[in-house]
């Protein structure tokens, strides 16, 4: 097993200072109404820095926030920053959880969001995906053989929130958490091996996939608007009675002169087709749920014609597409 992205410690100061150079060039975006900082900043050099930029409603933004980002700028930002329009943010503490919300500059826009914690059926929901989405992510990297640290250290608190969520804070996927943050706290003291860290991301990956279906047992699913579907291009999921997984197409093999890198990484990933038969996933029949996921969708689709170069605060499930579950599986992969 490779490990790629591994974290290099970063003072807390460099964090501050590239939310203040960030702050300051969306601040001068025409039509931005206010910037919130979502999280915190609990390891340096592991943690990453997720800003929310709120704008008014139909204002076209064609920025790319981490386009002009330099090296160290780009470690912290790990990703895309969050954008949405005034009349959602309204409402994001119904359909989205993220917690805490810090408002950094420009307009308080009606109620004050400081965190968002959506209530009973849909914030179960919402940890069910992220934890699905955490399942088919280790599943891939087991699959290729590559681990990318930093990522799955970052994912991993998320994890224990969603577990706490859904009541299995006391479960055996939890003690295997509790024991990768561990690892997480001491990962810049040097007092840990790889052979440990692989151990556990096999053992979180065995562990979770026993809690969903347990969660299955106890009338718990993952409700979707389609029973067969396609996630990132590399995931079929089809409804089905026993769980069952298949790689629809072989794995490039390791080349020693580039299987340390980002970029062989990436070509394994796009090479690779997975399909996961699971009776995890139920059509969505609750009307409280249907209005989650087409927030989900109107959210994807606004920020698409609108918002391109911003994130979207929704489901990591919501940009999936529906497949046939009688066609050949091979055919849609």
């Amino acid at each position: 097993m490779i490990l790629i992205d591994r974290p290099r410690f970063v003072a807390r100061e460099a964090y501050d200072l590239a939310i203040e150079n960030m702050v300051g060039r969306l601040s001068r975006i025409p039509g931005l109404l206010s910037i919130y900082q979502i999280g915190s900043v609990s390891t340096p050099g592991i943690s990453d820095i997720d800003l929310l930029a709120v704008f008014d409603d139909n204002v076209e933004c064609k920025v790319d926030p981490r386009g002009s980002l330099d090296n160290q700028e780009k470690y912290l930002f790990t990703h895309g920053l969050f954008g949405i329009n005034a009349s959602r943010w309204q409402c994001a503490d119904q359909y989205a959880f993220f917690s805490p919300c810090r408002f950094l500059t420009g307009n308080r826009i009606g109620k004050e969001i400081e965190a968002s914690v959506p209530e009973g059926k849909i914030l179960t929901q919402i940890a069910l995906e992220y934890m699905f989405k955490m399942l088919l992510v280790l599943r891939l990297q087991l699959e290729v053989g590559i681990l990318k640290s930093r990522s799955l250290l970052l994912e991993i608190k998320a994890l224990q929130t969603d577990l706490e969520i859904i009541h299995m804070d006391k479960s055996p996927v939890m003690e295997v958490v509790q024991k990768i943050l561990k690892l997480r706290e001491k990962w810049f003291d040097g007092k840990w091996e790889k052979k440990e860290f692989v151990t556990l991301c096999l053992l979180l990956f065995t562990k979770l996939e026993d809690a969903f279906l347990r969660l299955i047992g106890q009338g718990e699913y993952l409700y979707m608007p389609n029973e067969c579907f396609m996630w990132g291009k590399i995931f079929t999921v089809r409804g089905h009675i026993d769980q069952d997984w298949e790689i629809c197409k072989p794995i490039l093999p390791a080349f020693p002169a580039i299987c340390f890198t980002k970029r062989w990484f990436n070509l394994k990933k796009r090479n690779a087709q997975i399909l996961l038969k699971t009776p995890l996933v139920r059509l969505d029949k609750s009307g409280i749920l249907r209005q989650k996921l087409e927030w989900d969708q109107e959210y994807v689709n606004y920020n698409r014609k609108f918002l391109p170069g911003f994130l979207t605060l929704s489901s990591p499930l919501a940009k999936t597409e529906e497949c046939n579950p009688d066609s050949d599986t091979k055919k849609y992969l």
